[in-house]
């Protein structure tokens, strides 16, 4: 996998997240992404990414959401 394909499924991720937030506000005090696995709506096997990037998803789409919100 390339660096760039690797950036891109992790972004791809974050912005699946972040749209999920208003209708999940949970998501905001998740800690761990296997807690996603607990939305129904909440969708990734297409990307198949790893532990690192749904991590790095997770607190991103959790920022930027916070961001857009002040």
């Amino acid at each position: 996998m390339s660096v760039e394909t690797y950036i891109d499924t992790a972004d791809e991720l974050s912005r699946r997240i972040l749209l999920l937030i208003p209708k999940h506000p949970e998501i905001l005090t998740m800690e761990s992404p296997w807690d996603l696995f607990k939305i129904k709506e909440f969708s990734c096997k297409d990307l198949a990414p790893t532990m690192f990037q749904a991590g790095w998803a997770l607190a991103k789409a959790k920022k930027d959401y916070s961001n857009d919100q002040d």
